[in-house]
């Protein structure tokens, strides 16, 4: 019983988990494929540039909304990355070379880098996603912002 239930009539329905899917399937339903075609270019920018879907002259179009919504999202988690990486960067410095003049060079470690430096390949690889699916004309969410949503 934990994939099926049982309804009063004795028939099987699907447990939540498929009706959950069905509910995000319809909501994608909602977008007319005149409006897909209409919108993707604005879409696709809405990765690139976010700013400028919002001034887009066809305020109504649910397929630019969406991915206009994923790319602010994207960019200001994008922004909030990029005050980390600097903080972390310029605050967290080990180790003493001396160069030639005798000069104590401090660098940031690798193990503060390195993390660092796949959390912005993931960012990006984020960004492709997005582009693509505007580009496919699909409305999925990008996989860690789809759990923020900033903008709604």
């Amino acid at each position: 019983m934990s994939e099926k239930e049982f309804n009063q009539n004795g028939d099987i329905t699907p447990d939540s988990a498929d009706s959950e899917s069905k509910k995000k399937s319809e909501k994608t339903e909602e977008i007319t494929e005149p409006e897909i075609k209409e919108g993707r270019n604005m879409a696709v920018l809405s990765y690139i540039v976010p700013i400028i879907p919002y001034f887009y002259k066809d305020k109504d179009n649910k397929f630019v909304k969406f991915h206009a919504r994923q790319g602010m999202n994207l960019f200001l988690v994008l922004i909030i990355y990029t005050v980390v990486y600097n903080i972390l960067t310029a605050t967290i410095k080990v180790g003493h070379i001396l160069n030639r003049g005798g000069a104590i060079i401090r660098i940031t470690p690798w193990w503060v880098t390195f993390p660092l430096s796949l959390v912005g390949c993931a960012l990006a690889v984020m960004d492709i996603m997005g582009i693509v699916q505007a580009l496919n004309g699909e409305t999925q969410e990008l996989p860690i912002i789809k759990d923020l949503k900033i903008f709604k």
